[in-house]
């Protein structure tokens, strides 16, 4: 069956033969020569017949890490349209209190609706940043994962082992990359505040209206 490269040396290009124990590292011929003086260098062939998890029990652990990925992405679409929703709340509010004090809202307007679009930009940015970085993470695990069907099916006990070692690596890159999006994962809300009596804020001019901006932290729990 097609591995996808995973029975290829990332660093040589070569098939991969051999597995060194004292490293963690699966070996191609070239790898081989740099690890002969490890203690454990075993054959790929020699070893592939030991036990080794069931490629269902690793596909679970991909499924849930493409399911952590999912939610990241579901959360930077559900933050675009709270972050939309705050803004056409604040435009509501401000058009409301702009009917009591046309000329003050006139001016507080422009500079609110400058300063939440400022803010929109920057997140949203941030947000495409962590869905495409989210979506890469996404597709890398479908990549193993079509691996790990199809080794329910097809592979060998070599492939099988493989697979394995090199799932440990691939999947600890997996949990990590989504627990660095995770760090960046958090929801922006922003709303108005208002001075309790409107005589001072007309005597204070239009900086007594600022516009609050918070961040909650929404990031989907870590895959024990």
């Amino acid at each position: 069956m097609d591995m996808k490269g995973m029975d290829i040396c990332q660093s040589h290009g070569k098939k991969i033969k051999f597995y060194c124990h004292d490293h963690s590292k699966l070996c191609c011929t070239t790898c081989g020569i740099l690890h002969g003086k490890c203690d454990q260098l075993d054959e790929i062939s020699s070893v592939s017949g030991r036990k080794v998890p069931d490629p269902s029990f690793l596909k679970q652990i991909l499924l849930q890490s493409e399911a952590d990925a999912d939610s990241l992405i579901a959360n930077c679409k559900q933050s675009k349209t709270g972050l939309n929703q705050s803004i056409a709340n604040i435009s509501k509010e401000l058009h409301e209190m702009r009917d009591r004090v046309m000329k003050l809202f006139d001016m507080a307007e422009k500079r609110i609706m400058n300063e939440a679009n400022a803010v929109k930009s920057v997140e949203f940015k941030r947000l495409d940043d962590i869905n495409a970085a989210s979506s890469k993470i996404k597709t890398n695990i479908n990549q193993v994962l079509s691996v790990c069907s199809a080794l329910l099916k097809n592979g060998t006990p070599d492939q099988k082992y493989i697979f394995w070692r090199n799932f440990q690596q691939r999947n600890e890159t997996f949990i990590s990359d989504i627990t660095e999006q995770r760090n960046e994962q958090v929801t922006t809300k922003m709303t108005l505040s208002f001075p309790k009596e409107l005589t001072t804020i007309l005597e204070k001019g239009n900086n007594d209206i600022k516009l609050n901006c918070e961040r909650k932290q929404t990031g989907i729990l870590p895959f024990i």
